[in-house]
């Protein structure tokens, strides 16, 4: 691929902040093939994943027409399943610590309660105390989660 185009590409990312989408799957291939050719130490690593996930993404979303809360929830479900969340996970915006309304340990404290509240929890636990030997302080904390009721709108 000629240097033009990979300096279009980079700006495109740089400028747009990841907002690159590739026409097609032929454009998307020499892209990827592109930034894998590049010499790369462990940090650009990093930088070369993310530029293929996000031309992937791109190319994905505005091939099926996803955008705002889809795009989001896809995003997300990608996030939980490389790193192995099957009970959920809470997002938080460190840019939220400015503003009090946003009360960041609230939300932390309600998502712990509804997790340990939720019948999956309670199942795991159910199923881990009578399966697994473990630390005490692990055990005791499994025959809570066991012992709660789930929520009202987890039943």
């Amino acid at each position: 691929m000629d240097t033009q185009i990979d300096i279009k590409y980079e700006k495109t990312y740089e400028d747009q902040g990841g907002n690159y989408t590739p026409k097609d799957l032929d454009e998307m291939s020499m892209y990827v093939s592109e930034q894998l050719a590049k010499p790369f130490d462990y940090n650009e690593s990093v930088k070369v994943g993310t530029r293929c996930m996000m031309a992937m993404w791109n190319f994905i979303m505005s091939k099926q027409g996803h955008s705002g809360a889809s795009a989001s929830f896809v995003g997300l479900e990608f996030f939980g399943m490389t790193r192995r969340m099957k009970h959920g996970f809470m997002v938080l915006d460190a840019h939220d610590v400015l503003y009090p309304q946003h009360d960041l340990v609230k939300r932390a404290e309600k998502f712990v309660y509804d997790t340990t509240h939720s019948k999956h929890m309670i199942a795991e636990a159910k199923e881990l105390l009578e399966d697994h030997d473990c630390a005490p302080s692990v055990g005791l904390r499994w025959k809570e989660i066991a012992g709660n009721t789930p929520t009202p709108e987890d039943k």
